[in-house]
């Protein structure tokens, strides 16, 4: 049975509390493994990131989240679905959680990029705010999904785990620190396919010495 949200957190007797917010990137596609951009595109998971899915769920579904919620794209929803039927919690779908949106360069890889957009790619290089292929900024991205973070927090007290992407999700941690959500320190957030971050429900990063040191760690730290 999903404990309610009254319930304690504790996962066992002796062990710590439990997180209050994961943040979880999907397993892997092709696209990934091809290294193309896929943004709001929705290629499916191929066989290493169906093994990585059922890992995240081994990792995470005895923390007995009280709440999933996961991006619409299939990637995502694939990952997350394990998650909540190991732990018997809810899934919701919302699209708010999608990649940054990518336009003219999804399903390209770098080059193919650079050469069709090279004043785009030179600016998104040098680390400046662009609309690749006349899509959306990371910043407006981030906003979008946090957005939808803090309103699923503020519903369900317990542990929520988030499946989304891995660049929505690295913006995203800056507007969750602001909102106080969590607390950032250190480098920005790089969650390679099928890795998640935890955090405490102070904010601070959450660890489980317990838990598989590849698929757990600091935020910062991939």
């Amino acid at each position: 049975m999903v404990p309610g949200p009254a319930d304690d957190l504790l996962i066992g007797a002796g062990d710590p509390p439990g997180p209050r917010l994961v943040l979880a990137r999907h397993g892997r596609t092709a696209w990934n493994a091809e290294g193309r951009f896929q943004g709001h595109s929705d290629p499916p998971l191929d066989s290493t990131g169906r093994h990585q899915a059922h890992q995240l769920d081994a990792q995470l579904a005895p923390l007995r989240p009280h709440l999933v919620i996961s991006s619409d794209l299939q990637r995502a929803r694939s990952t997350a679905e394990p998650i909540a039927d190991a732990s018997g919690a809810p899934v919701e779908v919302d699209p708010d959680l999608r990649e940054v949106y990518l336009g003219g360069w999804e399903g390209l890889n770098r080059e193919e990029a650079q050469a069709r957009f090279p004043h785009q790619y030179q600016a998104w290089s040098s680390g400046r705010p662009v609309r690749r292929g006349g899509g959306e900024t990371e910043e407006e991205a981030g906003r979008r999904a946090a957005t939808a973070i803090g309103e699923a927090m503020r519903r369900q007290p317990g542990l929520v785990v988030v499946v989304s992407h891995g660049l929505v999700l690295q913006s995203a941690t800056s507007f969750l620190a602001l909102d106080g959500w969590i607390r950032e320190g250190g480098p920005a957030l790089h969650l390679a396919n099928g890795e998640f971050v935890a955090y405490a429900d102070n904010g601070e990063p959450w660890y489980d010495p317990k838990a598989n040191p590849t698929a757990n760690r600091a935020p910062g730290t991939v």
